[in-house]
């Protein structure tokens, strides 16, 4: 029994499952008896719950259910299978518990998604009699988003003598960072003793997410100058700090330095921030010089890039080359290209990549990539195709909802976008932001004015109700009313929204203005218009056909002659 168990261990510890439960299989074949150590053993290989609930019951009829390592190994094994209720079970029906029982079934919880739960055992624990310790508090720390917890288990580790130990320390400025306490872990920052890698990532990656790229930037030379070596994460990390060209390519001279350039990840993070830094040429070198190695990232990453640059043939030509190389597309790179192909009506190249979807299989099964091309034909003004693919969708989710309705606005056709709102509606299906957006705009163009303000109603009670009413929102319905006419109603609209009106809102109602030949309020919005942006000459030439359709010649003519003298400039 000691050699198998050591030959199941030695697969176990080396990740090599399949061959630990083979070898534990092959035992019983040889009517060898497995003892505890051995199921202690094939309980850590075990990743299939059904199997690992028959191995359970093997146990309970050997007795060894009752031995506290055998129990917690149970436990461990179920949490991995994500079967918290057979974890409990075990758990409650253990007679004795220690620390390694109490964390396992903590960890379990957290892990979850129920953290009440665990901070619930973990104070049970501690009433218990049994002292946590540190992988207790990490596993709690890992998981932890509420303040006042947090705050709790930060007060317990450092009364438990931990206030030195550099991993628990870490995962307390850790989850003040990302609870963005930039105080508190910036206190604790400065107060530790031993600060490693991970101690300075953790607050560059808070600074990041914080949106404050210069703080993180100027973290990463006092972590050099403080001879910490920088890794992986951190490199990663502070280059999603660069905002120019020139400090990506610092960073880049880092990463070199440092040795971490053979790191895939590392370089998919180099190829993205030069994208984001404007400089496409430097992003497609650093793809070009890690041909023997790049991922699915990295093919996604730089196709994005050619994509955001409106380079769409060189986008698609790419996906073309990551296709012969062998790589499958997955999801993100499909929905990246076909998006990719939407924004710039490239409806031939977007035809090609429907191909490759179906020749995926991807059109009925992922809903994500069939929305896509659906949004893809609607802009491309291939109605019909976009109305067949949403059409074959079994559960449509409110984004496919969205972008029908929005192609079928786009298309012209304001009184079936109308009636897929409605449609959408009665199927039980909360319309976003968005779709309100679409829709109104759909009534606007079609003349609907009646139908447009229902569906505003509708958006002001939906507002009330957690729709965050927006800029667009306001400008929609100023647009929709101006167009018909309601000029008043639309500046009504003006006046009270929540937000600064910007130029395109006032040329909405400009516009209207002008149809309607509303003079003084077509004065108003051409001088708040040149209040916003004194040079744009949108405006005035809206208003001096204002001033021409009401005999007001003169008043046009010298606007314009401002423009002849070059102290307006055309948009």
């Amino acid at each position: 029994v000691v050699i198998w168990t050591a030959m199941i261990t030695g697969y176990a510890k080396h990740g090599d499952f399949s061959r630990a439960i083979q070898f534990f299989a092959e035992m019983e074949r040889n009517h060898v008896l497995p003892d505890k150590i051995t199921y202690v053993a094939v309980l850590g290989a075990i990743q299939d719950l059904e199997q690992g609930r028959r191995i359970h019951v093997r146990i309970q009829e050997t007795g060894y259910d009752t031995d506290l390592v055998v129990a917690n190994a149970l436990m461990k094994m179920y949490a991995a299978c994500s079967s918290l209720a057979d974890a409990t079970r075990v758990f409650e029906a253990m007679d004795h518990r220690d620390v390694v029982s109490w964390t396992s079934i903590i960890a379990a919880n957290a892990r979850a998604g129920d953290f009440p739960a665990a901070m619930g055992l973990f104070r049970r624990m501690q009433l218990q009699g049994t002292r946590p310790n540190r992988i207790t508090l990490l596993e709690l720390l890992a998981w932890c988003d509420d303040p006042g917890e947090g705050a709790a288990i930060h007060e317990r580790a450092f009364a438990s003598g931990l206030r030195s130990d550099v991993p628990v320390c870490n995962a307390i400025l850790n989850m003040h960072a990302k609870a963005g306490r930039f105080e508190t872990a910036s206190e604790l920052f400065e107060r530790m003793p031993v600060r490693n890698a991970v101690s300075w990532t953790a607050m560059m990656a808070a600074m990041v997410r914080a949106g404050r790229h210069d703080d993180a930037l100027r973290l990463f030379r006092d972590m050099e100058d403080d001879g910490v070596e920088p890794d992986s994460i951190a490199f990663i990390t502070v280059i999603n700090a660069c905002s120019s060209a020139a400090t990506a390519r610092w960073i880049h001279g880092c990463i070199i330095r440092g040795g971490c350039d053979s790191d895939t990840a590392v370089s998919n993070a180099i190829i993205r921030a030069y994208a984001r830094c404007g400089s496409l040429k430097e992003a497609y070198r650093t793809f070009v010089e890690i041909k023997e190695r790049r991922d699915h990232v990295s093919w996604t990453t730089m196709i994005s890039a050619f994509a955001e640059f409106g380079r769409i043939k060189r986008c698609v030509q790419l996906f073309r080359e990551m296709l012969l190389e062998g790589v499958r597309a997955n999801e993100v790179t499909l929905i990246t290209v076909v998006n990719a192909c939407a924004g710039a009506s490239a409806i031939k190249e977007g035809r090609w990549v429907h191909d490759c979807v179906i020749g995926y299989q991807l059109e009925r099964s992922s809903s994500m990539v069939a929305t896509a091309l659906l949004d893809m034909y609607g802009k491309c003004g291939s109605l019909e195709v976009a109305a067949r693919i949403f059409g074959e969708l079994e559960q449509p989710d409110v984004v496919s909802w969205t972008s029908i309705i929005a192609a079928t606005a786009q298309n012209g056709d304001g009184s079936s976008a109308a009636r897929l709102f409605c449609a959408m509606q009665l199927e039980g299906v909360r319309p976003v932001d968005v779709t309100f957006v679409s829709v109104v705009a759909a009534c606007s163009h079609a003349g609907m004015v009646d139908l447009g303000k229902e569906f505003v109603t509708r958006l002001r009670k939906d507002h009330r109700e957690g729709i965050e009413l927006t800029l667009e929102h306001c400008g929609c319905i100023v647009d929709l009313l101006a167009r018909a006419g309601r000029l008043e109603e639309a500046e009504c609209v003006i006046d009270s929204m929540p937000f600064k009106p910007t130029p395109a809102v006032w040329m909405a109602f400009l516009a209207g203005c002008k149809t309607y030949e509303d003079i003084s309020r077509g004065q108003r919005a051409a001088a708040q218009i040149l209040g916003l942006d004194e040079k744009t000459t949108a405006a005035v030439i809206a208003l001096s056909s204002t001033y021409a359709a009401s005999d007001r010649r003169g008043d046009g003519e010298a606007l314009r002659g401002l423009m002849a003298d070059g102290c307006l400039k055309e948009e």
